[in-house]
């Protein structure tokens, strides 16, 4: 207290009993201490207040190594945009409830932290609790890898995968039908299958399908099917039953393009056909042997020359056997 003449000539006190507030404090230090969960107050720069115990056996660092620390510091490099960029999110005013980033340990190792932090605009605190999520993460990790898989599948494959209920209309169709077939898969959805096959194949695809009532999975026999630009191609196609399936409800279908294959396939047999024919229609006598000798092929008129009954008993016969081996370098 100051007099008239500017001295100082008295002190007043108060006091107050704070055992109690001492106690809840130390309490509740005690407690967050024995929590796996780091417990921390991170101030307006960015550095650490208060840690808790677990911090040593999250981070490897006591907590009062970190009083004074920027938690930024902690950062793994490739999280330090994400995490500016909630520490915003927060001092706005908004909580965070799930939050992931890594920090560098003092070992050198990564810790995964699962932060839920909101700030005090009071005390100019952020208060922040962080568990281990190294779990989570990587369960996330495996799930975005199973999407990016999932999404390579059905966007850049080279199978059409589509969804039809137990009639044959279109649920789902991949992405992958405009490379394919050159229809977008929205195209698809609403109408039937039957409007893309062809009428010949129509009734061994309808039979197919009857089957699935009772059958999890059918591979169909080669069908046609018609493209964006209506020209039939050669399709073959897996069915899968999954209508007992809450999350898809219907029938899978994995379709691929094979008209070349079908085509070449052709070709072969039409080649074939065709010199079995010039063979057959030839007016010499021609014999078509395997290494052994074994006769496979006779023309016409061969067989003229010979018994029916002698054809067949040596045609499992060295021919060389027959005709002795004097002939064997004919």
């Amino acid at each position: 207290m100051i007099g008239d003449d500017n001295r100082f000539f008295a002190v007043a006190c108060q006091t107050k009993d704070t055992t109690q507030i001492v106690k809840h404090r130390s309490e509740a230090n005690q407690l967050m201490d024995a929590s796996l969960d780091v417990f921390c107050t991170i101030n307006e720069q960015g550095n650490f207040v208060y840690a808790s115990a677990a911090a040593l056996n999250h981070w490897g660092y006591l907590p009062e190594e970190l009083i004074g620390k920027p938690y930024m510091d902690l950062v793994l490099e490739a999280d330090i945009p994400k995490t500016h960029e909630i520490a915003a999110y927060v001092r706005s005013g908004r909580d965070v409830k799930s939050f992931v980033n890594r920090y560098n340990k003092k070992d050198a190792g990564i810790a995964y932290n699962l932060w839920s932090t909101r700030w005090d605009n009071h005390t100019k605190l952020m208060y922040a609790v962080a568990r281990d999520g190294k779990e989570k993460i990587e369960q996330e990790e495996k799930i975005q890898q199973s999407e990016q898989w999932f999404k390579a599948l059905v966007q850049e494959g080279a199978e059409l995968i589509a969804i039809t209920d137990l009639a044959g209309n279109y649920k789902y169709v991949s992405p992958t039908s405009t490379s394919i077939t050159g229809i977008p898969a929205e195209d698809f959805i609403g109408r039937n299958v039957f409007e893309f096959i062809h009428p010949d194949d129509a009734a061994g695809i309808l039979a197919n399908l009857e089957k699935l009532a009772t059958e999890k999975k059918l591979h169909l026999e080669p069908f046609r099917s018609k493209n964006g630009n209506d020209e039939w191609r050669w399709v073959e196609t897996v069915l899968t039953n999954m209508l007992d399936n809450p999350a898809v409800n219907g029938i899978v279908s994995n379709s691929r393009d094979i008209t070349d294959k079908v085509n070449a396939v052709k070709q072969i047999e039409a080649k074939e056909l065709f010199n079995r024919t010039v063979l057959e229609s030839s007016p010499d006598c021609l014999k078509i042997l395997d290494t052994e000798g074994r006769l496979q092929f006779m023309n016409f008129n061969g067989l003229c020359q010979m018994e029916i009954d002698d054809f067949i008993s040596f045609k499992n016969k060295s021919w060389w056997t027959l005709w002795g081996s004097e002939n064997e370098a004919l």
